[in-house]
């Protein structure tokens, strides 16, 4: 356990700063677009948008690439079990995915109150207006967390598949699943599920998507037990 601590600690100090600057980032351009809404919009019916969560999702794609690199090296320092060193960089994954729910639901309801209040043509939208759910505090915060979960989890998964298998397999993954868009026979499966998304209720679309991200938390599991934490090759156990 004082393993898994060391390794959270580590991982929180290499990953605050980038998560300050990201959301003092968000704020600052939410409040430059109040301002310019404030003054030049104040007599007109057109309202600028801005959305938090998209923008949460990029930031947790890209940085948690990274955290599995920096996990698996320091746990390795610290003498820790690679299977141990992935269950802390999942926890650490889940308590961020956790925060970051609570600061965006926090940030998209008070700041429309404040800008509603004041009179300022600005709102803060959020993915889940879009679809068929009840607008309130606990089930944006649950779909938040839902989303951010499984944001990380593919971003795990694919970190560990660049590491194991390269660049060029991720892009012909990348590309047989944007050509699935197109095909008619794969076309009806997306489209089955955003009308599942959009119909569903909060909790159905919370459990489908944590049950999701279990899965793909779990699938690096198969690859963690042969990295070679000390070149890009794999090692056999």
């Amino acid at each position: 356990m004082d393993v898994m601590k060391g390794i959270w600690l580590i991982l929180w100090i290499e990953f605050r700063r980038s998560y300050v600057i990201f959301w003092t980032i968000i704020l600052s351009f939410m409040m430059l677009g109040a301002m310019l809404s404030y003054t030049f919009l104040s007599e007109s019916e057109v309202i600028m948008n801005w959305n938090t969560n998209f923008a949460v999702m990029v930031y947790l794609t890209i940085t948690g690439a990274f955290l599995i690199k920096s996990g698996i090296h320091y746990g390795v320092a610290m003498g820790a079990s690679r299977v141990k060193m992935y269950f802390a960089i999942c926890i650490f994954m889940l308590c961020i995915a956790t925060i970051s729910a609570f600061i965006d639901v926090g940030i998209y309801f008070a700041s429309n109150a404040v800008f509603h209040s004041l009179g300022i043509l600005f709102e803060v939208n959020s993915l889940f207006d879009f679809i068929v759910v009840e607008k309130n505090v606990v089930n944006y915060t649950s779909l938040n967390f839902a989303l951010f979960s499984l944001t990380l989890s593919v971003s795990l998964l694919i970190s560990l598949l660049k590491y194991h298998f390269g660049s060029i397999f991720l892009y012909l993954l990348g590309g047989v699943l944007a050509l699935s868009i197109f095909i008619p026979a794969m076309n009806a499966y997306w489209i089955e599920l955003g009308m599942w998304v959009y119909e569903s209720d909060v909790l159905t679309i919370f459990v489908g998507v944590i049950f999701t991200s279990i899965i793909i938390f779990c699938l690096p599991l198969l690859l963690i037990k042969k990295i070679n934490v000390f070149s890009n090759k794999k090692e056999a156990l």
